[in-house]
């Protein structure tokens, strides 16, 4: 097993068993969903990347902090959300990745511009929204499925 392999495997480790040790609403609001597929995509990008081999030691040292995180000062979880924007940040600019959710939510905004021209041409815009929002919808998705399959979702 390769070190990038072994890193993953023991930082997924720790991150399950915070899962296991915090509560629900600890555990979302700390986002370890989030940092669960980031490390993932940082293991896959390390041997390559040389900034991504450097994100492996943050992603340890906040880890591993994590678990005396509850008292922490406002200063080490300003710090710890910048650490996490810049990671992905880095992997979505570098490595052409997408956050998930994204491909949906710009779907959705341009379906509802289309709507609305539509529904203003129609003389009823509350209809061109509803069609736009279907149209919407139905680009999101399927740009989101082309994302998760070609494997470049966060």
């Amino acid at each position: 097993m390769d070190e990038h392999q072994d890193w993953l495997n023991r930082t997924s480790e720790r991150i399950r068993g915070l899962k296991a040790v915090l509560s629900e609403r600890e555990y979302k609001k700390r986002k370890l969903d989030r940092i669960l597929r980031v490390t993932q995509r940082i293991a896959d990008f390390s041997p390559t990347c040389e900034e991504c081999h450097k994100y492996q030691d943050d992603i340890t040292n906040f880890i591993y902090e994590m678990g005396s995180m509850a008292p922490a000062s406002k200063q080490t979880k300003n710090n710890y959300r910048i650490k996490i924007k810049n990671i992905t940040s880095h992997l979505s600019k570098k490595h052409k990745l997408s956050y998930k959710g994204q491909h949906l939510g710009f779907g959705l905004s341009v379906g509802i511009g289309i709507g609305v021209s539509i529904g203003s041409a129609m003389e009823n815009i509350a209809i061109g929204v509803a069609i736009g929002v279907a149209i919407g919808l139905t680009v999101g998705s399927a740009l989101e499925a082309n994302a998760r399959k070609k494997n470049k979702v966060i």
